[in-house]
């Protein structure tokens, strides 16, 4: 089987290649928030994370992180990022390698909830899913949810992802950050009086001079344009102990053009929303929330091809885009065992959920297009009861979609842990979920198709149920927790054929989508070390996810894409030497899948050749387009093709030295050390078949000064 030699990857894969090492300045250790009425407000906060005790709930659907947690992290650039620890964790399945798409429990990757201080970010990640879009300074609390989901969220099927911001404190700090991926900086502090306080960050990428440097030295003729950033700001006052004002931006954009002189290839997709929020806490017990934002979400992708006379023949356009206007108040309630929240919220969003255009010649063929207003207001309430060994957790949320269509969609969750000996407990949770919108997955390579689309008549709202049962263990450093789930979803959508998008003929995407269902069901097991010299976990997941479509395998389930199997991660740090001024640490991991399904070729067949095709200049169109007029490939069945199991090995070490006015750090690492080329997709392309692979051996240095 030979490799494939995409001179868009080929590209990609050198970036990554030069970018091996990082230069990091910044600093040691996390500010902590010192004034009384901001721990009492997180006291207050009524949310499963706080009321449950995390060494009960940390390894039953539930799981709390911070950045000392990704201390040792290998990753494809070489620095720790926040949304790569969900990888590691069971009933989470990894998409794309060496990417940040994942898919819990056998949803899809649409049907996680990723939120930066409860506003929804849809495209949290650079460089096409390799690293996220946060700077590591703004978030130092991640929550992630596999179940027991709280009420106050919605409009998700599979796992909710909070991140928590940092709190500024009169202790000001800053760091500057510079390595071949990022050019960064932070600033954060308060007042003296801890009145006003201020965090922000901001990332450049300096890719596009690399690659302009490359090509000088190297003459080559393509053109990429690597171009992507971010940046957050927040301002907090506090006129008063039991008062908090908050008002937070935040931005990130990705622009990448590849151009060899006949084809054209960009995309382009960015986040930015503004934020506004009020704490105010009368008396211990009791508290209100009031939260407002306007959240915008874009994202374009463009293939255009020219003939050797540098005319255009082909161009191929798709876009989409979602703006909302939120706006919520909530109140907390604490009397003894008992604890309550209730809240209300509004959201107001305007979809673009498709633009295309496809033109042969000079001749527009093809155009989509429309814009819908949607309306949601849910009203929701938490009830917990906590015990020496019992906690009880219940939730509802009713959502009201006004639209092309008006829906009551009520949430159900609930949670129960008992523990009836020390360190021995029992789990059981129940989620009834809903989700508004639709993002229409396409081809997994190449074109990118995911337009986002409101519920609606033809498209009506995804809905799930889930049910999870297990156990857990903690003995001193020792966390063990193994559990089963089975999960049902209804009304999913997909396309049939998303190649008809780009027909001769108009097409609505309409009508190229159906609906259909879904279930999967599997066994977690994760065992964790904390603490001591040897620390590491090993997760563990065994499951099995299909689909089932009217219009897509003659109504026939068949498997979910990446259902795999068997998935299993290990890491492992153990510290080689410390001092009261040095550490030394390894980190190990090891990634293991079964392989993720495929439909392929199994021969060709002579077509029907399209009407007055043969009038067209054969010039318009590449060769493969003029030969799957005349010759069609048959397929096998949807997904009947599993690919090879998947393996990785990282490795990495780290050096750590405390100076008089700083602590430096070394860290090497090897990300996929074996250099396997692990297949993401085969095809059969002139007269042989071919092997997408997407990351090879990837060595990495950073150095970081810590202040």
């Amino acid at each position: 089987m030979k490799r494939t030699n995409d001179p868009l990857l080929k590209a990609l894969m050198l970036l990554l290649m030069v970018n091996c090492y990082t230069l990091i300045h910044g600093q040691e250790r996390e500010s902590v928030f010192e004034r009384n009425v901001a721990d009492s407000l997180k006291r207050v906060e009524l949310k499963p994370v706080t009321v449950v005790e995390q060494g009960r709930s940390r390894h039953t659907s539930r799981y709390v992180y911070t950045k000392d947690d990704l201390a040792g992290q290998i990753s494809v650039i070489g620095e720790p990022d926040v949304l790569r620890f969900v990888g590691s964790l069971p009933g989470v399945i990894q998409g794309m390698e060496g990417c940040l798409g994942y898919y819990v429990r056998g949803g899809n990757n649409s049907n996680n909830r990723i939120l930066l201080d409860d506003v929804p970010v849809y495209g949290p990640t650079h460089l096409y899913g390799l690293f996220s879009s946060f700077h590591p300074d703004i978030a130092t609390t991640v929550n992630f949810f596999q179940g027991g989901f709280p009420a106050s969220t919605g409009d998700y099927l599979s796992s909710l992802n909070q991140l928590r911001s940092r709190e500024p404190n009169n202790d000001w700090r800053g760091s500057v950050s510079l390595s071949p991926y990022m050019l960064g900086g932070s600033v954060y502090g308060a007042t003296p009086d801890t009145t006003w306080g201020l965090v922000s960050a901001v990332r450049l990428s300096p890719l596009q001079l690399e690659y302009d440097l490359f090509r000088k030295v190297s003459g080559t003729s393509v053109r990429l344009q690597p171009q992507m950033g971010d940046a957050y700001v927040k301002v907090a006052y506090r006129p008063r102990v039991n008062h908090q004002l908050s008002l937070s931006g935040y931005y990130s954009n990705d622009y990448t053009c590849f151009d060899n002189g006949e084809t054209m290839i960009a995309f382009n997709w960015n986040n930015a929303h503004v934020r506004a929020a009020w704490d105010y806490q009368p008396s211990p017990r009791f508290s209100f929330k009031t939260l407002a934002y306007v959240n915008h979400f874009h994202s374009a992708q463009q293939q255009r091809y020219s003939g050797s006379d540098g005319d255009v023949k082909t161009d191929l356009r798709m876009r989409t885009g979602l703006d909302e206007a939120y706006l919520s108040t909530n109140t907390h309630y604490m009397a003894g065992k008992w604890a309550i929240q209730a809240g209300l919220s509004g959201t107001l969003r305007r979809f673009t959920p498709a633009a295309g255009r496809q033109m042969v010649g000079r001749e527009a063929m093809n155009t989509l297009g429309d814009t819908s207003f949607v309306a949601n207001m849910a009203l929701y309430s938490d009830i917990m009861y906590t015990s020496d060994n019992l906690s009880v957790v219940a939730g509802c949320r009713l959502t009201c979609l006004s639209g092309s269509i008006v829906r009551w969609l009520p949430d159900v969750h609930g949670k129960i842990t008992y523990s009836p000996f020390l360190g021995w407990g029992l789990v059981g949770s129940y989620d009834r979920m809903h989700q508004t919108s639709h993002t229409l997955e396409g081809l997994p390579t190449g074109w990118s198709i995911d337009l986002m689309v409101p519920a609606s008549n033809l498209l009506p709202p995804e809905s799930a149920h889930q049910w999870y049962a297990g156990l857990f263990w903690q003995s001193g450093p020792w966390l063990l927790s193994s559990g089963a789930y089975y999960k049902t979803m209804r009304q999913l959508v997909s396309y049939i054929n998303p190649v008809a998008l780009f027909s001769l003929q108009q097409v609505d995407w309409r009508t190229e989508v159906t609906t259909g269902e879904g279930r999967s069901y599997g066994l977690e097991t994760r065992l964790e070390r904390t603490s001591g010299r040897l620390k590491g976990a090993l997760s563990y997941t065994l499951s099995k996810t299909d689909r089932r479509f009217e219009a897509i395998n003659e109504g026939r389930r068949y498997p979910f894409k990446f259902d795999r199997r068997h998935n299993l991660n290990f890491d492992l740090r153990f510290t080689m030497k410390q001092t009261d001024r040095s550490r030394q640490l390894l980190s190990a991991g090891l990634s293991y899948a079964s392989g993720h399904y495929e439909t392929i070729p199994v021969g060709y067949y002579e077509g029907v050749t399209t009407p007055y095709w043969n009038l067209i200049d054969a010039s318009f169109t590449n060769a493969e387009m003029h030969k799957q007029v005349y010759f069609r490939q048959q397929m096998s069945r949807v997904n009947s093709y599993q690919l090879p199991d998947y393996i990785r090995v990282d490795l990495g070490y780290t050096l750590r030295s405390k100076g008089r006015s700083c602590t430096r750090e070394l860290t090497l690492g090897v990300y996929n050390v074996l250099n396997r080329h692990n297949p993401y997709l085969v095809f059969f392309e002139k007269g042989a078949w071919q092997q997408l692979s997407l990351l090879p051996f990837l060595p990495s240095v950073q150095y970081g000064l810590f202040f």
